[in-house]
Parts: structure tokens; sequence; C-alpha cells
């Protein structure tokens, strides 16, 4: 689950999380960047760093089944200073979350953070040294927290080491594939050198092209696939294959020009293939382009071949990204900012785009920031606004069933928690998923219907029997118990 479990992660498990963090990985919650790495460097301890998201199904396996283990947390607590950054921003971090989002970008790009979770490791002077990425179990996890504190064995070490010389085409392609999450850096020197080494009639078979996508930001790998992308002629993209050579280089003149050619051959009839449709989705960065121009004209016609929604949903990122971002953004850190003129803001939208467009992306916008500034009761006339004018373009589980938990944490309103329960319950039949069931149980409980809100959350406790957060809702829920937070 994204947002809903975080915030139910957040107000429900507190007890929890202190009972485990005894025996698990005691992770800094207080100090920056910067005083992290000086008390790293007073306690000559190396620093342990998880980038995570939100949204990161194994970022939360190793939360939940990895970290609160007793082996794991003697090993780095021992070894490491422990710290966890959270990459992605959400409307409802917390002031110390925020606190951490400049630094959380100059991780992100001074040290390649592209996937999730990654591991970097730093000696005690502040020098990374190792790096991996993804779930491991516990065992794997401390294997390859030990290579951090052996400089034989350190990531960063063998990057400096590595002779291509000393490598067979095979092994260098097996070695880049396997690096590529935990090694990005060494990853695309091999496959750089590869590459180099390959035959030119071997270059552009289709196990190849497919590997050029794999590292579609390297500049030597842009150069070929600019020469592969000049050879292609406009029919040569009604193959799927092409198309996702293209759009995975789209960065590139060349296939922005391709794309483009392609795009205007197109007939009406054209647009209901589903590859064509995602293929010139993948064009849309501004409402310059063609490809805004086609999802414009032919939303309804797009709207039926994928699905409701679709493609009102990409013109309102466009929308938004232009229209709204500039007048809201620079706002959105800042309580010295004033609110924006929505009415304004909403006239040049529908003077654009129509009435239906500037309903639907100020609506939101309005949602977004109320939420953010913690106004609860604008946030949630702004998303009734939106559901009940714009709810066929509603077409997300997790949409609903965000806005129905955020109603649950901050409302008291007995209309507005049925109202909310009203999404939850469309979330639940669109996603029967164990913590959809968890929200509309909680909404159940709040409202007063104790007896069917049990048997809501015996469901979710059934589908996930080993969730400490749904077991813990149960019982108290069985004792009677606010599963709300109390302020």
């Amino acid at each position: 689950m994204k947002q809903a479990f975080l915030i139910l992660y957040i107000f429900i498990s507190t007890v929890i999380n202190a009972q485990e963090k005894e025996k698990g990985i005691r992770f800094e919650q207080v100090l920056n960047w910067e005083q992290i790495k000086e008390k790293a460097r007073v306690e000559n301890k190396y620093i342990f760093l998880d980038c995570f998201t939100t949204w990161c199904g194994p970022c939360r396996e190793m939360e939940k089944n990895v970290y609160p283990l007793e082996q794991v947390g003697n090993f780095f607590n021992e070894h490491f200073i422990s710290v966890k950054v959270q990459m992605d921003t959400t409307l409802h971090d917390d002031e110390e979350i925020r606190h951490w989002y400049i630094d959380a970008q100059k991780i992100a790009s001074e040290y390649t953070v592209n996937s999730y979770p990654t591991f970097l490791f730093f000696s005690p002077d502040g020098k990374i040294v190792h790096r991996t990425a993804g779930g491991y179990p516990a065992t794997k996890f401390i294997m390859l927290a030990k290579d951090a504190l052996v400089p034989s064995r350190q990531y960063y070490t063998l990057l400096a080491s590595y002779h291509p010389e000393n490598m067979s085409l095979t092994e260098m392609k097996k070695e880049s594939d396997s690096l590529i999450y935990s090694g990005p850096e060494l990853a695309k020197k091999i496959a750089v050198d590869y590459l180099k080494r390959l035959d030119t009639n071997d270059l552009f078979k289709d196990e190849n092209l497919r590997f050029l996508l794999k590292f579609h930001d390297a500049p030597f790998v842009e150069k070929l696939a600019d020469v592969y992308i000049n050879r292609l002629a406009i029919d040569s993209l009604k193959s799927t294959n092409n198309q996702v050579f293209v759009a995975g280089f789209r960065q590139l003149s060349s296939a922005k020009k391709l794309a483009d050619q392609y795009m205007a051959s197109l007939t009406d009839s054209g647009f209901y293939n589903i590859d064509n449709i995602r293929f010139i989705s993948q064009f849309i960065e501004n409402s310059t382009d063609k490809s805004f121009a086609i999802f414009y004209t032919h939303s309804s016609v797009i709207d039926e071949t994928i699905s409701v929604g679709y493609a009102e949903k990409k013109i309102a990122s466009i929308i938004k990204k232009e229209e709204i971002d500039p007048f809201t953004a620079p706002a959105m850190g800042s309580d010295k900012n004033p609110e924006p003129n929505w009415g304004k803001i909403f006239k040049k939208i529908q003077k654009k785009y129509g009435i239906q467009f500037a309903g639907y992306s100020i609506s939101l916008a309005k949602y977004n920031w109320y939420s953010f500034k913690g106004n609860h009761r604008e946030a949630f006339k702004s998303w009734v606004l939106l559901f009940d004018k714009y709810g066929k373009s509603i077409s997300s589980a997790w949409d609903l069933n965000n806005a129905a938990f955020m109603t649950f944490l901050k409302s008291k309103d007995t209309a507005e928690l049925k109202v909310a329960l009203s999404w939850s319950e469309r979330a639940v039949c669109m996603e029967p998923v164990p913590y959809w069931m968890d929200t509309y149980a909680n909404l159940l409980y709040k409202l007063g219907q104790s007896n069917n809100a049990l048997k809501w959350e015996t469901i979710a406790v059934k589908l996930d029997p080993g969730d400490k957060i749904l077991n813990k809702v149960l019982n108290e829920m069985k004792n009677g118990e606010p599963t709300w937070p109390k302020n």
C-alpha cells in the first residue's frame, strides 16, 4: 500500500516500533545529514543509509521483516550509524521528513539513486564505499553489509579497479545486467565496453536493442540509438518492439521527429490501437507537443480504448505543470507565500481548455494544497466537489482510499465520515486488498458500527495474517479502543 500504509504506520504502530527498535536496527531520527556524518567520525563508525520511498513494496518488506530482527540489529548497531531517508515527497510528510527534502535530492543526484530500496554505505570519514539495492532476507542482508567493511569487497573499490580486458563478452553482459540497480555506475561502464567490442552486424539485433534500452542515458548508448532511429522508416513504428525502443530514447531529437511523423500518418482508426495510444502518451511533455494535441482532440476515443479518464488525466497533468504549479509549487514549502488566486487560474485554464478541465484541475489542485497545509475541512470540500463532478476520472482505488483514510484520521463529522465510507467502499470493490479493507473497517468503527467493522478487519487480517499493524488494529477494535489518533 502507498500513502495510506505510511500514514497507518505512523499513527497506529508507534508501540510496535518502540518495542522492535530495542531488538532491531536503531535508526537515527533527529540528526540531519551533516550531524550524522560528524557522529560517525567521532564514534569511528561506518554509515548505513537506507534510501526508500513510501510506495516501494520491498522497502516495506525490509521495514517489517528484516530491520526488527535481533541478529540484524546486533550487527548494524555495532558497526553502523543507521539512517533512513524518504526519497519521494507526499502531501502527508511530517516536519522531520520535510527537513530532509534537500539532502534527499542531493543524495539521489550525487549517488545516482533511482531504484528502491537503495542502500548506501559510507566510511567513518563520510566517503561512500559501498552500495546495493533491492530487498533481501536477513542473512543475505548482513553479508552484503559486511562487504561494506572490507575494502577489497566494497563496490567503489571494484569500480576503481575494473578492467574490461579481463572479461569475455558474455561475462560483461551478464555482469552489467546484474549490477544495473545495485551498482549503476559500474554497470554502465561495463555495458559501454561491451557495446564497443560488439561486431557491427550484431549491434542492432533484438537482444542488443533491448540491452541498449537499459542504459538509455549513457552518452555512448544515445549515439548508437540515434544511428538506429535515423535508419527507421515511419512504417517501422507499427512494430511494438520499435515503439518501445523509440519511446525509451524519447530524449533524442531523432526519436521525437520520427514519433511526430508517425502520429501525423495515423488515421482516426489508428487511435483505437492500444499500442499506438501508449506510444503517443510517452511523448507528452508540454502543451505544444503533437502528442498532447492528439490526446486533447481524440480524448473520447482514447478513453474508450484504454479506460475512462485516461486521456483526461494526461491532459490534466500538463495543465497542472504549466498553469498551476508555477503558482502553487513555490508556496508548498513555506507558510509565508499567500494562497493562490484560484479564481484567476480557473479563468485562464477555462479560456484555453474549457470549463471541464478547469474545474477538474482546480479542484484537484485545491485538494492537494489544503491537504499539504493541513486544512482538512477545505481539502474535504475540494475532494467532494472533485468526486461529485468528475468521478468518472477518479479511476484509482489508491486515490479513493487515500482520501477516505485521511478523512478517517482527521474528521469527527459523521456526514464527512459517511461520505468517506462511500469512497472506501468503491476502492474495496475495485481492488479488494487488505489495507483498503482496513480503511473501510476503520471508518465503520469510527461511525459506531463495531460489529461490521470487526468482520471487515478480520477479513483483512486473514488475507495478510503476518501483518502486525492489521493485527494491532483488530485487537484495538476487540478491546473497544480508538484506532484513530487522539489529537
